[in-house]
């Protein structure tokens, strides 16, 4: 995935210009990656209360924050980044976040997380009893990686692992 690849280049990269813009593409893969899994979730449960109309401001949110996470590559408003030294022959980037144009960007993933998590427990609720075990691995799958991106940010780690979880989530 290009959420994964990209996070783990910009932790990695010597030089900052690509580490950052490595970086906000993880940031601008995230958003469409959470979009499209509530798009397909809406689509394969029958959601029929929402509508590609209805979807389209996330759509038009998330095209104008990609726009200022690409400029974050010439003016750092979003994410800067240093270089931390592991051992004497290891670095890594370390991402420091600037308000409040990465809380935007938190608070819309947040949304659509919540979202997506709604409209699980809706079709959890509403299916038959067959379909519940599987639409419970899917709650579990959601609230665990839930559960991760709070550590990660908690915690400050450098690596995002709530991606692991949100890719498991939509091969389920």
């Amino acid at each position: 995935s290009i959420t994964v690849f990209s996070s783990t280049f910009a932790m990695v990269l010597p030089h900052k210009e690509w580490a950052l813009f490595f970086e906000s593409v993880h940031f601008m893969s995230t958003e469409w990656v959470l979009i499209y899994l509530l798009l397909f979730l809406e689509h394969y449960i029958g959601h029929t209360n929402a509508t590609m109309r209805t979807r389209l401001p996330f759509m038009i949110y998330a095209a104008l924050s990609n726009l200022s996470l690409f400029l974050n590559c010439i003016f750092h408003h979003v994410v800067d980044c240093e270089r931390i030294v592991l051992n004497t022959t290891e670095h890594i980037n370390k991402f420091i976040t600037k308000e409040p144009f990465y809380q935007t960007h938190l608070y819309f993933c947040g949304l659509l997380v919540v979202i997506i998590l709604a409209v699980m427990t809706e079709a959890w609720i509403r299916s038959p009893k067959i379909y519940k075990k599987k639409y419970s691995w899917g709650l579990l799958i959601i609230l665990l990686t839930i559960g991760v991106e709070v550590l990660c940010h908690l915690k400050a780690y450098v690596h995002d692992f709530a991606l692991f979880g949100y890719i498991d989530f939509a091969f389920l």
